[in-house]
């Protein structure tokens, strides 16, 4: 690529002619990976490709794998259709570099699967998968409750550790009934 320059000589003098080289390729995609994000995150899948010119990159949701050489079953993520209305894709580019952005806000489990990125310029057309991973954790206490032994009239505090995604609720309880906030009981988160 670059600039060509011709040159022609003789006895009555000289001629220059300039032009230019374009190489044109089509688009590689690196390999995108798995990407991870807990429930109501904003969750991104990232990729990186190169081509010239620039390429269109289309993000589709892979429905169904492809079954004994057939085609996997696919749909494009289109924003105008209400079940991806919490989709929206972008593209930088930087120089032959492009990176193209899938955002999904307010991830929940049902976001989790493979994507597919399809790339094409004049040149030609190549596609890579994604794994969108929504990760989630059963609640848990890392701490053990701890014993507490106290004197009639004194102020006894429990404290418990909570994990888990998403965010677990928590009730108390004394025996089997509830314990609800009053006069003698507070809640802390």
């Amino acid at each position: 690529a670059g600039q060509i320059k011709v040159v022609a000589k003789n006895e009555n003098g000289e001629d220059v002619k300039f032009g230019s080289l374009e190489v044109q390729f089509a688009p590689e995609i690196a390999e995108i990976g798995e990407w991870k994000a807990g429930p109501g995150d904003e969750a991104k899948i990232v990729a990186k490709a190169k081509s010239y010119p620039f390429a269109e990159g289309v993000w589709y949701r892979i429905l169904e794998e492809a079954a004994d050489g057939g085609e996997a079953k696919v749909e494009k993520i289109d924003k105008d259709d209400k079940k991806y209305a919490r989709y929206s894709s972008s593209v930088v580019e930087n120089g032959l570099e492009s990176t193209y952005t899938l955002t999904i806000k307010d991830a929940n489990l049902e976001d989790a699967g493979a994507f597919e990125l399809s790339c094409t310029n004049r040149v030609g057309h190549t596609e890579a998968r994604a794994k969108l991973a929504v990760i989630t954790e059963e609640p848990s206490f890392p701490k053990p409750l701890a014993d507490i032994t106290t004197t009639l009239g004194s102020t006894a505090t429990f404290e418990a550790v909570v994990a888990g995604v998403p965010r677990p609720t928590v009730e108390w309880y004394q025996g089997d009934k509830v314990l609800a906030k009053g006069k003698r009981r507070m809640f802390e988160k």
